[in-house]
């Protein structure tokens, strides 16, 4: 039976499945179809003929969602698309390969509250009609060719929840009417050319509570002090601009920020003490400025501080001893400045794979490893004994082992815990298959006796692993002590448990605050959030553990991701990617070191094949959380056996 003959059909769904070929242009038979999904198949469309099936879909006139992503669309949207239905309110065509131009007529359908257009190959301009849909709440056109200016015009929407024109070659001033959008909480017009100066109105915009991203365009001038009105603001990136100027003292009013990137611009003077008072700041990057003067003394005192970039500035003085005394920094990099004096031997700095301080030519003291000569008048110490290189090679061997079992422990832990929550609950059937329920901070903090150093059983670069016990007091794991990262595994019983309590209508949005970097590509086109982005989540973490490098890491550009980085090296370059300074495998002479290095090498390629398989762009490509489960049981039996 054809399914153009329920013709009382009002949903039509067969997202995320392998159908192809082309999508039948009798569709339009069915009057009153409310929502039709296509999302992540193989559906072709190429030429005219072949997207008819939209130009039918005219005719259903109760339409209200339309999504067709993820397929393998090409060619022109028709222009017909201007002409479906008025009700509808969703429209979400992403990551084709569509071409051409946005129909001039898209400001039409005024009845829409989300347009995505996003990851595509769509050129021209954005159409002056688009503020004609005054109904808007998300505006997603990323990732495109659009070029030309921003008009004006998107200054009436005023609904604007969120808008996002990022990596786009687009020019021209930021329209100061931006700054009437008084509902927006998320702002990203990175990866453009954009110029001029930031607008005050902008910065006003006390709104903004998840991220703002003016990032990677041409903008100059001072930051506006108006800066300190985004009170609520999470993630500010400025970063590979031409700002110039001091940083405003009125920064420090953004007490929520978590992560503030300005690296990469033309600022002077002095790094503000008062960012002190930024309590929740974890990341703070200012590399490649001009500031000069000292380090504030009491930036180690931001009890959350987690990566702090200051290199190639200027700065000068000594290294503030408070920043050795940070219990939460695990990455400092003050290299090539003009530093002087004594490095402190504590905290991040008797750690090699979190610290960089080379370039700066009058330091002295630190830890024997850093090779600095001896401080004036400090006194004489007895030379330390060469580590043998058996040594050197079993220990960040156990190292990996150590960090290998805390995140198998940790993802069976929680597929556990899902599987336990799914039988004992009554829930309706679609979010049944998405419950992964966590374990919250309390209860780490409660099984590890608050982090003591009696449970601790490791250090590494991504943190320290610790014993504890979970709640029923019968099962020991190991706890990666990774902080915000945790938080990304189970966001889809978070965001499931938060949609369950609102309403289908309701304008408000759930944001996704912390490590934004271990998000899912899907969520950020609109996708409903599922385990499939638990499993990036973890596949990007194990890759980053193992290769010592950040996805946010400056290498990371024009299409090059850490995904892509790790798939490109497997199998026979993994160890050229691997963290040299962890892994220490060089000069290796005798035959058991050897057998060593094989092993460490052969459990490497297992562990990033697995991240690799995990963090696949297209969800329906992952593996499922069950299977990477399984996965690791196989790497912790094949090689903790080997070693052990």
């Amino acid at each position: 039976m054809s399914v153009t003959n329920l013709s009382r059909l009002q949903i039509f769904d067969i997202s995320v499945n392998e159908f192809s070929g082309v999508v039948p242009s009798t569709l339009g038979r069915l009057q009153y179809l409310e929502w039709f999904n296509l999302d992540n198949n193989m559906f072709e469309a190429n030429n005219e003929q072949e997207w008819e099936f939209l130009t039918s879909l005219t005719n259903c006139r109760a339409l209200q969602v339309l999504q067709i992503g993820w397929n393998r669309f090409a060619g022109e949207l028709p222009s017909s698309l201007a002409n479906l239905s008025t009700t509808l309110q969703e429209l979400k065509i992403f990551n084709t390969s569509i071409s051409g131009a946005i129909p001039p007529g898209i400001g039409n359908l005024i009845g829409l509250q989300q347009l995505f257009l996003g990851g595509s190959l769509l050129t021209g301009v954005i159409p002056v009609s688009i503020g004609k849909l005054t109904q808007l709440n998300k505006l997603y056109l990323g990732s495109n060719n659009l070029s030309a200016s921003i008009p004006l015009s998107i200054g009436n929407l005023t609904g604007l929840v969120q808008l996002t024109v990022k990596a786009n070659i687009l020019d021209g001033p930021i329209p100061s009417n931006i700054g009437n959008l008084k509902k927006l909480s998320v702002l990203d017009l990175s990866n453009n050319n954009l110029s001029g100066v930031i607008p005050r109105e902008i910065m006003n915009l006390s709104s903004l509570s998840m991220y703002l991203d003016l990032s990677d365009n041409l903008l100059e001038g001072p930051l506006p002090s108006e800066v300190g009105n985004l009170v609520n603001l999470g993630v500010l990136v400025l970063s590979r601009n031409r700002l110039s100027g001091m940083i405003p003292d009125r920064i420090s009013n953004c007490i929520v920020l978590e992560i503030l990137l300005m690296d990469g611009n033309l600022l002077q003077g002095n790094i503000p003490p008062v960012l002190k008072n930024i309590k929740g700041l974890a990341l703070l990057k200012l590399t490649g400025n001009k500031l000069n003067g000292s380090i504030p003394w009491d930036l180690g005192g931001i009890t959350n501080l987690q990566q702090l970039f200051l290199a190639h500035n200027n700065l000068s003085g000594t290294i503030p001893e408070l920043l050795g005394n940070s219990t939460s920094l695990i990455c400092l990099d003050l290299s090539f400045n003009n530093l002087q004096g004594e490095v402190p031997k504590y905290g991040v700095f008797k750690n090699l794979t979190g610290l960089s301080i080379v370039g700066n030519n009058d330091l002295c003291g630190g830890i024997p490893q850093l090779h600095l000569p001896k401080c004036p008048n400090s006194a004489a110490r007895k030379k330390s004994k060469a580590m043998p290189m058996s040594i050197r090679i079993a220990l960040p061997t156990v190292g990996a082992i150590l960090v290998l079992i805390s995140v198998l422990a940790l993802a069976i832990f929680l597929y556990r815990r899902s599987k336990e929550a799914v039988q004992n609950r009554q829930l309706p059937p679609r979010f049944t298959d998405m419950e992964l329920p966590m374990v919250s901070y309390n209860e780490i903090l409660k099984g590890t006796d608050g982090f003591s150093e009696a449970n601790l059983l490791g250090q590494g670069r991504h943190g320290s692993v610790y014993r504890g016990t979970v709640e029923n007091g019968r099962v020991s794991v190991a706890v990666k002590d990774m902080r915000a990262r945790v938080g990304d595994f189970g966001i889809a019983r978070i965001l499931n448990e938060a949609a369950r309590r609102t309403s289908a209508n309701s304008s408000s949005t759930i944001g996704i605050r912390g490590s934004i970097r271990y998000v899912a590509p899907e969520y950020g086109e609109g996708f409903e959030v599922s385990t499939h982005g638990d499993v990036y989540s973890l596949g990007i973490i194990l890759i980053e553990m193992f290769i010592g490098r950040s996805p946010t890491d400056d290498i990371f550009r024009d299409g090059l991701s850490l995904h892509h980085f790790a798939e490109a090296a497997l199998p026979d370059k993994v160890m050229d990617i691997a963290d040299s300074k962890f892994w220490l495998y060089n000069e290796v002479n005798n035959s058991s070191a050897t057998k060593t290095i094989t092993g460490i090498k052969e459990c490497l390629v297992a562990i990033i094949q697995l991240g690799v398989l995990c963090s696949k762009q297209s969800p329906r490509n992952r593996l499922s959380i069950g299977d990477a489960t399984i996965e690791m049981h196989n790497i912790r039996d094949t090689y903790l056996g080997t070693w052990g």
